[in-house]
């Protein structure tokens, strides 16, 4: 089936430095959820417990692989970190989330945007191995657990589990120099506005087809796994 119009992804070939996959075709998908947030959403203003108290309800407590065959279950994990000042009063739009940018001298995902995150060791939890893999990344050790989004499998079939987590304090990031380019903190208004947000359709084959999500933050592209988790978390926190 050949495309009928360019789509967004196409328009941005050579300006940046990820190569994305090519489907037989794609579909643009203008009027997405996150396109269409009303913005009393982004402007409603919780009380930081509160809001805590909503989206820790909403999340899994714990990730429980009773149900998976032992080679689907998920070796590693990542952190949302969502960064919550101690003022009591907070607009939903004024969340900021963190994300880096990976070194080009790493051997898989250059350059690209992630949650802080990595393979756990033996013993650990979920939680324990994003908190650890965090503090290693970026210098960031204290965070309040809330739960999880649960499991997620990338396109190369690695599964790993997401937790979300509150930070409160950023001052004293020490990003380590071998794994992280540069720390980036968009906030949600920011994430979801039409000119930083875009979502396609890419078909492989038939009756395969699959939701991509992109955002632009500060000249950089998030996209793939990791955009993929951001939209599906982005989507739970507005409706609280």
């Amino acid at each position: 089936m050949p495309r009928q119009l360019l789509t967004w992804s196409d328009t941005i070939k050579g300006t940046y430095p990820q190569r994305l996959p090519e489907p037989l075709h794609k579909t643009a998908m203008t009027y997405s959820y996150l396109h269409q947030v009303n913005m009393d959403s982004l402007n409603q203003v919780i009380e930081n417990a509160e809001l805590r108290a909503r989206l820790s309800a909403k999340l899994s407590k714990t990730y429980s692989d009773d149900d998976q065959d032992s080679f689907k279950t998920p070796t590693a994990s990542v952190l949302i970190p969502m960064l919550l000042p101690s003022s009591s009063l907070l607009p939903l739009g004024e969340i900021k989330i963190l994300l880096t940018k990976r070194t080009a001298n790493l051997s898989s995902h250059k350059g690209e945007l992630v949650f802080p995150g990595g393979r756990l060791e033996p013993g650990e939890t979920y939680a324990e191995a994003a908190i650890r893999e965090t503090g290693e990344e970026v210098g960031l050790r204290s965070v309040t657990v809330l739960g999880t989004l649960g499991s997620h499998t990338t396109v190369q079939n690695t599964s790993f589990v997401a937790v979300v987590g509150v930070v409160e304090d950023i001052e004293n990031l020490s990003p380590s120099v071998s794994e992280v380019e540069k720390v980036l903190l968009p906030s949600v208004a920011q994430l979801i506005s039409a000119e930083n947000y875009h979502e396609e359709q890419w078909h492989f084959a038939k009756n395969v087809t699959r939701s991509m999500h992109f955002f632009e933050v500060a000249d950089e592209l998030c996209w793939g796994a990791t955009a993929s988790l951001l939209a599906q978390f982005l989507e739970l926190l507005l409706h609280l």
